[in-house]
């Protein structure tokens, strides 16, 4: 059974979420590709990832650098225009990271390549964001 989120707390200090467009949208498919792609890398280890909420937003609020957020452990993630536009070659690695806050609530970790704070400007390859997300899941 679905339950209904509400409007309010699909609301992100990050910046004002985006009226679907056609745009919108086709940034919104880029991230679920990649919400996917997680589930299936979980679900070959008989892990089975809840259901995601997803939203674009503006870069508008007080967190307005911010690549990405996700409500930790509330299912929720949100990834912003200026990731999706300007940093293309990170939008995986930040939807993975973000999966990571708002399905396990984890923490940053300044160790972990994945879960730093802050992205190198050089991306991680797929093989890497799979192997250190995997290792949350374990």
């Amino acid at each position: 059974m679905r339950t209904r989120t509400s409007r309010k707390a699909l609301k992100c200090e990050m910046g004002n979420n985006l009226k679907m467009n056609d745009e919108v949208y086709a940034m919104r498919r880029e991230v679920m590709n990649y919400i996917y792609d997680a589930k299936n890398l979980l679900r070959a280890k008989g892990v089975q990832m809840p259901r995601i909420e997803v939203r674009i937003t503006d870069n508008s609020g007080e967190k307005g650098n911010a690549a990405g957020m996700g409500r930790m452990g509330c299912n929720i993630v949100w990834i912003s225009t200026m990731c999706l536009r300007k940093w293309k070659g990170h939008v995986r690695q930040v939807t993975f990271h973000e999966i990571l806050h708002a399905v396990l609530a984890t923490e940053h970790d300044d160790k972990c390549p994945l879960m730093k704070p802050f992205f190198d400007m050089k991306p991680l390859s797929d093989a890497e964001v799979d192997k250190h997300f995997l290792k949350y899941f374990q």
